[in-house]
């Protein structure tokens, strides 16, 4: 495997963690009417900046290439742009509701819950459909093209410098076996 599409299957191995903890956080905000919190922010924000910028254009150039070679799973790749798309249009409102304070706790649950619907369905579909026939359809060259158009930023999840961007993230991941 190549590791380019190692490192989409270890990004969406995080992501799914991330997604367990903004459960836990909508659950938790339900029990204790209590306003989002700082983690629930920085969740929001390390996805908008390392899945939306980083992540997701990846894989955008990787299922424009293989639309450019192939109709094989041309229905599915051209869904996945559209669904980038969508998830970070989500990301983006989601992240302005966090930001602006007014929200009610339904409106910000009901977000967080579309927005895990969206994601983990999303990260599933890639799996079963997308994944396989990029590393049948795609080479090395391919895989470092996709990867040089895009900043080559490590995963924050994995930056040592985490602590100082996401405080709040860093210390939840660090207490999580």
């Amino acid at each position: 495997m190549h590791e380019t599409m190692s490192r989409l299957y270890r990004d969406h191995v995080h992501f799914n963690k991330l997604m367990g903890i903004l459960e836990g956080q909508l659950e938790q905000m339900k029990v204790t009417d209590q306003p989002p919190s700082v983690l629930l922010k920085e969740l929001i924000e390390y996805t908008r900046e390392y899945a939306d910028g980083i992540h997701h254009p990846i894989e955008d150039h990787l299922y424009q290439i293989v639309l450019a070679r192939t109709d094989e799973g041309r229905e599915s790749m051209e869904q996945l742009l559209g669904h980038h798309q969508i998830i970070m249009d989500m990301t983006r409102k989601f992240r302005n509701a966090l930001d602006s304070g007014s929200p009610s706790r339904e409106t910000i649950e009901k977000m967080g819950r579309d927005y895990l619907e969206h994601q983990r369905s999303h990260m599933q579909f890639e799996e079963e459909k997308a994944f396989p026939l990029l590393q049948e359809t795609l080479g090395g060259d391919d895989f470092k093209y996709a990867t040089g158009a895009v900043p080559a930023d490590q995963d924050p999840l994995l930056d040592p410098n985490m602590q100082e961007k996401y405080p709040a993230l860093f210390d939840y991941m660090k207490k999580q076996p």
